[in-house]
């Protein structure tokens, strides 16, 4: 299970940009490693995740309701170096619809391709961030602690 806060961000729509305000997040994810480093060259992992968002956006200072719900399954490449840094790579196709505006809606790709970076300076703890470069774009960061 993850929660997170959509922080900020814009949404662009017919040469209008919208401002998010803060916001919500939460997902539900399940993990396969298929192969694991060190005994195999890399670690690979298949994915799938179930998740919703929710936040105002404005334009003009006036505020209307976003929501967005995602299915995404992923493939993800990864190696540990030093026990600490792991660097990854992540393929993910993905669906589901976007409330805004009294309308529904979707990405027009339904792929990303993601590059990131996840850190472990403490058991239990870590921090990753992530740029997704590859049509659906954005930069995300998160903090992990496990006990």
């Amino acid at each position: 299970m993850r929660v997170g806060l959509i922080a900020a961000g814009t949404l662009g729509e017919g040469g209008r940009t919208h401002d998010f305000e803060p916001g919500l997040v939460g997902a539900l994810a399940l993990d396969w490693r298929v192969l694991s480093a060190p005994a195999d060259p890399i670690s690979l992992t298949l994915g799938v995740q179930l998740a919703a968002g929710h936040a105002p956006l404005t334009h003009d200072g006036r505020a209307r309701s976003w929501t967005s719900t995602d299915l995404r399954a992923s493939v993800t490449a990864s190696r540990t170096l030093w026990q600490v840094l792991t660097p990854y790579v992540s393929a993910r196709v993905f669906g589901g619809p976007i409330f805004w505006r009294d309308a529904t809606g979707a990405d027009e790709t339904h792929l990303q391709l993601a590059l990131g970076l996840g850190i472990a300076p403490l058991p239990g703890f870590s921090l990753h961030v992530e740029g997704a470069i590859l049509s659906e774009r954005g930069v995300s960061g998160g903090i992990g602690v496990s006990f």
